[in-house]
């Protein structure tokens, strides 16, 4: 069993040491930027990737709008599951983010899709709904970066065929990123 940990642990270390900070802070302007406007981020993404942007908006709302001066706004599309389960169940699964994004985007919105393959058709049809509505477009991707890599805005791409890798490191730009949007000013845990 050693072996299959530090393998895990070997790759995860590999990758981290080959992030673009850059690139992640590119982002972090974005965010910045969305946020003093007082325009939108939405997030979504499947399965782990979808866990994901529900966590990170949880965390947003909480963190970076306790006694902050520019609150943000901040929706996770997969949070809607009535809305999900009409249009995946009416229209088309592959809809499901995009048919709630033309309802409620804005021009100046930041739209993040996560998706571990950067192939999900539900995630692409939303960044390309989202870039012909004026808003701008980020992909978290792993893998050849698929899609996603073509059509976002700013695409952070992990370059490796392993999902869960891929999903602990978009969650670790993530909290970083909320580190670095709260500027010094720690959130009591209690």
């Amino acid at each position: 069993m050693e072996n299959i940990y530090t393998s895990y642990i070997k790759k995860l270390t590999e990758q981290i040491t080959k992030l673009d900070f850059q690139e992640i802070d590119r982002l972090r302007v974005l965010i910045d930027s969305t946020r003093s406007k007082g325009n939108t981020i939405y997030i979504f993404g499947n399965g782990g990737s979808g866990a994901n942007s529900s966590h990170i908006a949880g965390d947003y709302l909480k963190s970076l709008n306790n006694g902050q001066k520019n609150r943000i706004r901040i929706i996770c599309l997969n949070d809607n599951f009535p809305a999900i389960g009409a249009i995946a169940n009416d229209i088309d699964y592959n809809d499901i983010f995009k048919n709630q994004l033309s309802a409620l985007i804005k021009p100046g919105d930041l739209v993040i899709g996560l998706s571990g393959s950067g192939k999900s058709k539900n995630v692409v049809r939303a960044l390309k709904c989202a870039n012909q509505m004026s808003a701008t477009t980020v992909g978290l991707v792993g893998f050849d970066g698929g899609e996603v890599l073509k059509i976002a805005n700013l695409c952070l791409h992990i370059q490796i065929a392993d999902m869960e890798i891929v999903e602990d490191i978009h969650m670790m730009i993530f909290h970083m990123l909320k580190k670095s949007l709260l500027a010094g000013k720690e959130y009591t845990y209690i």
